[in-house]
């Protein structure tokens, strides 16, 4: 335990070591001028800014891949290596250089199983899904017509001339103005087909590189994580008191706890929810199973709004082929999400994040407006840490106050009395014998108030106004307890009073 110094006025600083007071207050102010012409610049300058972070993103997007692999294959290695340990290192003669064959081993053979599951899902999923899409956009005028129909028919014929209409346009006219949208919104319209195909090929290779170069990553930072983390331990205690070392190590196993729960869970869940949406449709014989399961599952992983996002081109998809059992599986999605949000998710995640749905809103709106899906699915974990760093702090800085640390105790706080460090509430006086700072409710303070009332019956007459007022401030206080003490002090203040008292009429 360090002892903790009073804090120092700046006078008594600038006292001790003038030289080393100003150049301090010299470096503050200029590291907080260099961030405010540096936040300035970003503002005035956002589009070069922007290009200079994609830039940077294109460049370490192989260590980005790499240490994402890492972070889902680190839990397989974990089951492998744990048994094999206990095997053979404990019975080697080097138990050092074992552990370390086994750690090699270990990561290798949990790459080759995340490569296989990524492969085993492109197979099963990419043909069925490529073919379906190839299905859609062919036969899209006669299933947008026949839907038109039923449509009509279902509305009594209300809006047979805009109906009409619509099914004489042609469907290539309607499917060109989609393609022309997407065009204009991924911006290849005033590209030629050379270039586009060209653009395509280049990025396309130059991923395929950055997914090669990742899997080295992946593999080297599993090998090396202990080493990395003594490292990165041995540096925060160099840099940092021991007291600030302790705490930020506290937030980093806490980071790591919420990132870890939320999004293995999270894939988990998702997993789950695409498997009983596959074997729902195929028990309702919905029409395009595999492409549907999948949209809803991979929608899934987005907390509160993914389920909705995934449900709305999934049902028009199937509307379009046949209305009723687009109702349908409207219905049932429904009622998948809610097996899900009730039952399923809270038993996979727990309260792995321990924010309010309030925070969760929050977090998916600005990393989503920041940072596109990827914002979306870490933006809630990210918001997590911040939530907790912040309660962290708040809950020390009312501690060193000796106020309580539950949240529950500042919801009816109306004041904390200056004199004596008390909390009062609404509606409630501040209980200033109370060694806690909380204050009894209304039904204690009533009974003590009927007691009180009892006591002042047998206290003297001859009791002057001081110690009537003593008395029942100290029932309110004490209640029961302060009985004896308060009666305590009248006996000797009367027996001070007595030999004054006799002296006088001695005299």
């Amino acid at each position: 335990m360090e002892d903790k110094e009073p804090k120092k006025s700046f006078s008594q600083l600038f006292e001790e070591n003038p030289k080393r007071f100003v150049r301090t207050i010299c470096i503050a102010v200029i590291v907080s001028v260099c961030i405010i012409i540096a936040f300035y610049f970003m503002i005035a300058r956002y589009d070069s800014f922007s290009i200079a972070m994609d830039k940077f993103g294109l460049i370490i997007q192989p260590f980005i891949i790499g240490f994402a692999m890492a972070f889902l294959m680190n839990p397989i290695m974990k089951v492998m290596e744990r048994p094999l340990n206990k095997k053979f290192a404990t019975k080697a003669k080097n138990p050092t250089r074992t552990k370390k064959i086994v750690r090699v081993l270990t990561s290798i053979i949990a790459l080759i199983i995340l490569l296989a599951l990524i492969a085993l899902v492109i197979l099963l999923i990419v043909p069925d899904v490529v073919a379906t899409v190839k299905d859609i956009m062919g036969s899209f005028g006669d299933k947008f017509r026949s839907a038109l129909d039923s449509f009509n028919s279902f509305s009594h014929y209300i809006f047979n001339d805009q109906v009409t209409e619509l099914k004489n346009s042609k469907a290539s006219e309607i499917m060109q103005s989609v393609f022309a949208w997407l065009m204009d919104y991924l911006n290849l319209g005033d590209k030629s087909a050379i270039n586009s195909i060209a653009s395509g090929a280049v990025t396309v290779g130059h991923v395929i590189v950055n997914i090669i170069v990742g899997i080295f990553v992946s593999v080297y930072a599993l090998i090396s994580k202990d080493i990395f983390r003594g490292q990165l331990k041995k540096m925060i205690y160099g840099a940092f008191n021991t007291r600030n070392a302790n705490n930020i190590l506290d937030v980093g196993r806490k980071t790591n706890e919420i990132f870890y729960g939320f999004i293995i869970g999270k894939i988990i869940d998702s997993i789950i929810i695409g498997i009983l949406c596959y074997i729902g449709c195929l028990i309702l014989k919905m029409p395009y199973s595999v492409l549907v399961s999948v949209i809803v599952g991979v929608t899934n992983v987005i907390p509160v709004f993914g389920p909705y996002i995934g449900a709305v081109p999934t049902v028009i998809i199937i509307f379009i082929t046949d209305p009723i059992k687009g109702l349908t599986f409207l219905v049932f999605v429904l009622a998948l999400q809610q097996l899900d949000g009730n039952v399923i998710g809270p038993k996979i995640l727990g309260e792995s994040t321990g924010i309010s749905v309030f925070w969760v809103v929050v977090a998916i709106v600005v990393g989503g407006g920041l940072f596109g899906f990827m914002g979306m699915l870490l933006g809630v974990p990210t918001m997590a840490v911040i939530y907790y760093i912040i309660g962290k702090i708040a809950a020390n800085r009312v501690k060193k106050k000796n106020l309580p640390e539950g949240t529950a105790d500042y919801i009816d706080l109306n004041r904390v009395d200056e004199d004596t460090g008390q909390m009062v509430h609404n509606g409630l006086e501040a209980d200033k014998g109370s060694n806690t700072g909380i204050f009894r409710n209304f039904k204690k303070r009533k009974k003590a108030k009927d007691i009180d009332e009892k006591k002042k019956v047998h206290v003297p007459e001859s009791d002057s106004e001081d110690n009537k007022s003593e008395v029942t401030q100290g029932s309110d206080n004490e209640g029961a307890k302060s009985e004896s003490t308060q009666y305590g002090e009248l006996s000797l203040e009367q027996d001070d009073k007595s030999p004054s008292t006799q002296d006088g009429k001695d005299e």
